[in-house]
């Protein structure tokens, strides 16, 4: 190929090494020779560079996608402008200019709570003091029941949480964020049973220009700090809307799940419960397949700051919000 392989080795492409000779590719009808110079990777295509010789020692530049394969070989094909446009997308990504990867539920996790978690090898869990904590029971077969109940890390952010209005009632098993891995939340906030959780919380003002008292939550992940600001957002709405959001039912309090048996966000001190005047919940009147009356205008003030919805749940419990800035992360 002479002098004008140059570009290609200026560009990270050595000619010559690796080849793989290959029959077919290149327009015109005939079955012509070529040889592979690089094949690369990514998350969705695979795609290849040939250089063709031809027979004036000219050599031309061609490019097979496959992959996503049937799109990208008819580009190939469609002439000379397409083979340029898709010869400098392999080069880019030749000369180290790859696509972003994409982030997993456990790399979002990690980076919404860098106070305690450092990293994951996709197994294992690393948190700060250098525990490691399993990700997986083992039990991919565990049915929505056995998660609610027995949850691993991976299963507690297996439902995907999807941030803004409500377009249709959310499906019986639609409940993203009640599966709750004890462990993981336990070493975070703290054992309620061992008095843990409760060194750590403070009292704040709860709306007090509406005289909404106080609530008990923790400082933990500055969770304290992130509802203040709600609480100053939500006491600048009007009171047709204020008067869902106090007094509050209740922030902190070391108890379970009715139906799980499992702790609720309650006892990590990591939620609170707005006015049950204005509640509907899936417990209350089991025989109702969804009811929502909390205006989509304070639901988005919660996630504005890392709290999701009860809402959102298909055993709903719309005065119910809770941090988990994780799975609102992944949704954007």
């Amino acid at each position: 190929m002479g002098r004008r392989a140059g570009s290609l080795i200026e560009a990270g492409i050595r000619p010559g090494a690796g080849f793989a000779k290959c029959n077919g590719f290149a327009g015109g009808g005939k079955r012509q020779e070529c040889r592979r110079c690089v094949s690369l990777t990514t998350r969705y295509l695979i795609a290849w560079i040939f250089v063709r010789e031809l027979p004036n020692d000219a050599p031309r530049i061609d490019v097979m996608i496959s992959g996503s394969a049937p799109m990208g070989e008819k580009l190939a094909r469609r002439g000379p402008a397409w083979s340029v446009a898709l010869v400098a997308l392999c080069l880019l990504l030749a000369t180290g200019v790859a696509a972003p990867p994409q982030d997993t539920s456990l790399d979002v996790l990690v980076r919404a709570y860098p106070e305690f978690l450092v990293s994951h090898d996709e197994k294992i869990l690393i948190w700060k003091d250098g525990t490691r904590m399993p990700v997986s029971d083992g039990r991919g077969d565990k049915s929505f029941e056995e998660k609610l109940r027995h949850p691993s890390i991976l299963d507690q952010l297996s439902i995907r949480y999807v941030s803004g209005p409500l377009k249709r009632p959310p499906g019986l098993q639609n409940d993203p964020g009640r599966f709750r891995n004890t462990a993981f939340f336990d070493k975070m906030y703290g054992d309620c049973s061992k008095g843990e959780v409760q060194r750590r919380l403070t009292n704040i003002a709860w709306l007090p220009k509406s005289g909404g008292g106080s609530v008990q939550i923790t400082t933990v992940n500055s969770v304290a700090d992130r509802l203040r600001a709600v609480s100053k957002e939500l006491d600048g709405l009007g009171p047709e809307l204020k008067k869902f959001t106090f007094p509050s039912a209740g922030t902190f309090n070391c108890r379970t799940v009715k139906d799980t048996g499992n702790r609720s966000m309650h006892a990590w001190g990591a939620a609170i419960d707005l006015n049950t005047k204005f509640a509907d919940y899936w417990l209350w009147n089991p025989k109702v397949t969804y009811r929502n009356r909390i205006p989509v205008e304070i639901m988005e003030i919660f996630e504005k700051h890392g709290f999701i919805w009860g809402g959102k749940w298909g055993h709903f419990d719309t005065m119910h919000f809770e941090y988990r800035p994780e799975l609102l992360s992944a949704d954007r």
